[in-house]
């Protein structure tokens, strides 16, 4: 990463443009996790403190860059959602979201989904649900993973992640009857 040094030193110019560059695909990824924009943003600040507070921790020799600091959001997320007590005792691309709901409707149907309206439908899911959802398909974290950092069983999150889909299913037949009425009898 060619802005790497820069970070370490803690050139503002560098970090400046770190933060214009990835600042939008942190903020979706925020904004997966946490319903209110505001508490959103206080994340994305506060994920961006961490990464240039620990930017000399990152090792190469262990994966990509990228997925080291979208581990950091997520922990910031998760952290976040702890903190003001809605977490269980959620590059986020639009194509990525996409790709999970297309294994249930048409893609063409699906597509025309934006962004806001994914928003929409996944904060209408339980929070344990919203958390695993996005934490299995989006970043891509196995059950353990899961279940270590929500502090639950495998199985809670495979039981989860299975009731997540069914309700995502069931909310889009639900709020876009006329562009998938075709599905609602399937997400019953």
């Amino acid at each position: 990463m060619p802005q790497l040094s820069g970070l370490l030193s803690g050139n503002r110019a560098a970090q400046k443009n770190f933060y214009e560059q990835y600042k939008i695909q942190m903020f979706k990824l925020c904004r997966m996790y946490i319903k209110d924009r505001h508490s959103a943003e206080d994340a994305l600040q506060e994920g961006f403190v961490k990464v240039f507070k620990s930017i000399e921790t990152y090792d190469p020799a262990k994966g990509k860059f990228e997925k080291w600091m979208r581990k950091i959001f997520t922990n910031t997320c998760l952290a976040h959602l702890r903190k003001s007590k809605s977490i269980i005792s959620q590059t986020v691309e639009l194509n990525t979201v996409i790709n999970v709901l297309n294994q249930s409707f048409d893609e063409s149907n699906v597509t025309n989904l934006s962004l806001n309206k994914i928003y929409t439908l996944l904060h209408q899911l339980p929070d344990g649900y919203r958390m695993v959802f996005v934490m299995y398909f989006i970043e891509g974290y196995s059950h353990a993973e899961i279940a270590n950092h929500l502090g639950i069983t495998e199985n809670t999150s495979k039981s989860q992640l299975f009731k997540s889909k069914k309700k995502v299913q069931q909310l889009i037949a639900e709020n876009f009857p006329t562009e998938y009425s075709k599905y609602s009898k399937t997400a019953q």
